[in-house]
């Protein structure tokens, strides 16, 4: 291979390898084509929710860790933590099932390179103040 031809698949594969950049803000709160599942199919998802007076309203997703952590975007939780609750084990958040666990978050941390307009660096750790109780819902 001469060294234009190894420079050209270099050029192409940097090129070609760059994550796709969000262009504007309007990202949509549905998931186009996908399907319900199963109650309880994923006892890891939470719902993050935000404050809003004092009724809360879902905001994200986010996904726990351990029985302190969730993962979320950075762009779900540009407030300060008392703005935040978080719901695991809810499969349908517009009824209670008695399976909910309610915790408030204690701690925000961004990814310190996160870019509001670009949504580069979209991630983001948040604590809450009671542990889980890691079971199937």
């Amino acid at each position: 291979m001469t060294s234009k031809t190894f420079l050209l698949v270099i050029c192409l594969a940097v090129t070609l390898g760059q994550p796709a950049q969000v262009r504007g803000k309007n990202i949509g709160v549905d998931i186009v084509g996908g399907t319900e599942t199963k109650p309880h199919q994923y006892p890891s998802i939470v719902d993050v929710r935000r404050f809003s007076g004092s009724t809360t309203y879902h905001n994200c997703g986010g996904s726990i860790i351990n029985e302190y952590w969730i993962v979320t975007a950075a762009h779900c939780s540009t407030g300060v933590p008392s703005n935040y609750q978080i719901i695991a084990g809810d499969h349908n958040i517009n009824q209670v099932e008695g399976t909910e666990q309610q915790r408030q978050v204690l701690t925000i941390i961004r990814h310190e390179q996160y870019n509001g307009l670009t949504y580069e660096n979209d991630i983001a750790l948040m604590k809450v103040d009671r542990p889980f109780q890691l079971n199937e819902h």
